[in-house]
């Protein structure tokens, strides 16, 4: 009796023997070991890429997650701030709704932005200056106080700038001539055509127009063809090198500037009376001129005198030399002419320079134009008034020595107060025919 086995199942034990196999058979199981090796270890790698895909899965869900709040959580509070600038604005808007300016080009923008600079800085150093002038006035003032309070209340500037100066364009300029000369002229009349009290008192209650008329007058001296005073000046030292006298007081009427009185008061001498420099070293010298100058205003010039051509503060028969140069302004000229008597020594000179045209005029000017009949030819002379000024200092106690005609503009005359005279009597009139430039 034979046992059959079941299907698929082989009963030799000598397969199971790997001694018994053929080549073809072992090479047969050495592939079907090898693709059962294979099949398992694919197996266990699928599971292993499931296995790191399921953990993979799972934290980049939670990295999602975690992003997607934080979007959320951003979106939110840049929601929020926005909702804030936008209040903010429609706040700003509505409080400041009436200064709102019309949208302007970027170039406007930027000037308007460097003058509103410009502004705080002036604004800056104008508070500064007002801070400085505020502590100086104060007694014993605290300095590294101000300073620190300076620099708190202006960290920024540190120094105070020297201010710009204004440039004026070639038009200003010529406008401003032409006020300064106008406004000369206007007060040349004035002085010529009114008492030297009145004059007085104008410029005393108004002394801004002695800046005014000088300024002028230094812009006509520059025109002149001669300044007179230095005429003036060269005739003095030369009479006092002839002299050689120890000492020379002199009164200058209507000094203006007092350049007179600077320039004898730089003079020096040494012990025997020749003139030296005063950048000597080697010779220390003396000046030997005490000058006295008097005009209606100081303007600020320590050597000038405010005072009255017709009443100066000085002693009787004080002085040596008095000069009247371009200074007989007024209608009431034999006041000046009695002043200089008086504070003159006898002997002292009297110079006097003044323009031409004052004292040389026509009979037709004069009103005393003869009638002539026809084809008679006018032989009248010139009439001058310079005989009727040297009459009138005759009759005051001077004795005319000098007369300088040679000049075109100017005439210089040379006067020396008589030893006994009593000077003019009140009763005595004179007017020269006034100064006054033509209108333009």
């Amino acid at each position: 009796m034979s046992i059959h086995s079941p299907k698929g199942v082989d009963m030799n034990l000598s397969d199971n023997d790997p001694n018994t196999w053929s080549k073809s058979k072992k090479k047969r199981m050495r592939q079907k070991r090898k693709k059962m090796e294979e099949a398992a270890a694919s197996s266990s790698g699928a599971a292993d890429v499931e296995k790191t895909d399921a953990q993979g899965s799972n934290e980049s869900q939670h990295k999602r997650q975690k992003t997607d709040s934080r979007e959320a959580s951003k979106k939110q509070t840049q929601t929020q701030a926005n909702e804030n600038v936008n209040v903010q604005m429609e706040s700003d808007i509505t409080t400041s709704m009436e200064g709102v300016s019309p949208i302007k080009s970027p170039k406007k923008k930027k000037k308007e932005k460097n003058k509103s600079k410009r502004h705080e800085n002036d604004m800056d150093s104008s508070s500064i200056q007002s801070d400085v002038i505020a502590s100086s006035s104060a007694n014993k003032p605290n300095l590294k106080s101000d300073q620190s309070n300076k620099e708190q209340h202006h960290p920024t500037n540190n120094s105070l700038s020297k201010p710009k100066p204004v440039m004026m364009s070639t038009l200003q300029k010529t406008f401003l001539a032409r006020l300064t000369s106008s406004r000369f002229r206007e007060l040349n009349e004035e002085l010529y055509t009114q008492p030297s009290a009145q004059s007085f008192a104008q410029f005393t209650s108004n002394p801004e127009l002695f800046e005014q008329y000088h300024s002028g007058f230094r812009r006509q001296v520059e025109e002149w063809p001669v300044n007179p005073v230095d005429v003036i000046y060269k005739k003095i030292v030369g009479s006092f090198k002839k002299e050689k006298k120890r000492e020379v007081c002199v009164a200058d009427f209507g000094c203006g500037d007092a350049k007179l009185a600077e320039r004898l008061m730089a003079l020096q001498i040494d012990e025997n009376g020749n003139f030296v420099s005063p950048a000597s070293k080697k010779k220390k010298g003396v000046c030997p001129f005490k000058v006295h100058s008097f005009d209606l205003v100081s303007g600020g010039n320590p050597l000038v005198t405010p005072a009255d051509m017709t009443n100066v503060p000085l002693a009787d028969e004080s002085v040596d030399i008095g000069v009247y140069c371009l200074a007989l302004m007024g209608t009431n000229v034999p006041d000046f002419v009695r002043e200089g008597f008086r504070v003159l020594k006898f002997g002292g000179i009297l110079r006097v320079a003044e323009v031409r045209s004052r004292f040389e005029t026509s009979n037709a000017e004069g009103g005393n134009k003869k009638k002539h009949n026809v084809g008679e030819v006018d032989s009248t002379k010139p009439l001058m008034i310079l005989d009727d000024f040297k009459a009138l200092m005759e009759r005051c106690g001077f004795k005319c020595t000098h007369v300088d005609q040679s000049n075109t503009m100017f005439m210089f005359m040379d006067f020396v107060k008589v030893e006994g005279s009593t000077g003019l009597s009140e009763k005595e009139s004179f007017s020269a025919k006034p100064c006054i430039y033509k209108r333009r």
